[in-house]
């Protein structure tokens, strides 16, 4: 079984770890096969995850294109590109929940909803299921630090035949697997197929490092602060999703 770390997020929003950073440190653990940087509404992870990659061709681990897209009524999900094009540009935010599902799918993208049920940014479970089935929903995020009832969501999944995903949405180093996704096979495209045939299994990892106090007050400027201001100075755009 391949292990996957798909909800995290870099400096390029509001995570306090650069993109290289959390690729080493997630090199130094035992099978690691994919992870995706999902960055809220930006996509520049991307090409450093590439980058890394190539430095280090060795290493198990393989990047994958990923997003955390906010949608109307500032929810979000999670999208996922496993082949080309990638979109190379920030995406549009704030869109319907439907307009957005039907967009990524379009493109050639797959999605993952993120922790459904929290209080702020969850979608809910009602709207999620008058889209389904749909073709581009193919996960839930059933297990992570912020969902409140995961037996409740895992059993929603199942129900639906959508893939149960574990994810950390880790803004910390310390947090990178505090939950992960195990899947049959090594390799992005057979992630790909165990999310399809909802064959993943969300898995806890071993209890995170405490996060200092400064570190946490930074964190919140960088999300409350810094990040909307650098977004709301750029217009949005989404290649292939337009």
């Amino acid at each position: 079984m391949g292990k996957a770390v798909l909800h995290l997020h870099s400096v390029f929003s509001d995570g306090r770890s650069s993109v290289c950073d959390s690729l080493d440190r997630l090199a130094l653990l035992e099978d690691i096969a994919v992870v995706s940087f999902t960055d809220h509404d930006e996509v520049d992870a991307w090409k450093e995850a590439l980058r890394w990659k190539d430095a280090h061709p060795r290493s198990s681990i393989t990047p994958l294109w990923g997003c955390e897209v906010t949608v109307q009524g500032f929810k979000h999900i999670l999208a996922y590109f496993f082949s080309p094009p990638y979109p190379t540009h920030r995406l549009p935010t704030l869109r319907p929940l439907p307009e957005m599902v039907q967009r990524i799918t379009d493109a050639g993208g797959i999605i993952v909803v993120a922790h459904p049920d929290q209080w702020v940014v969850g979608v809910g479970l009602k709207p999620i299921e008058a889209l389904l089935p749909h073709p581009g929903i193919v996960g839930l995020e059933t297990h992570s630090p912020y969902v409140r009832s995961p037996e409740r969501l895992a059993a929603f999944a199942r129900t639906h035949r959508i893939a149960s995903v574990g994810g950390s949405d880790a803004h910390f180093p310390q947090h990178l697997m505090k939950w992960f996704t195990e899947f049959p096979g090594e390799q992005p495209a057979d992630l790909e197929m165990a999310l399809r045939s909802a064959t993943t299994v969300p898995r806890q990892g071993p209890r995170a490092a405490r996060v200092p106090p400064s570190e946490l007050l930074l964190q919140q400027v960088q999300s409350l602060v810094i990040h909307p201001l650098h977004k709301a100075t750029h217009r949005a755009k989404f290649q292939g999703v337009s």
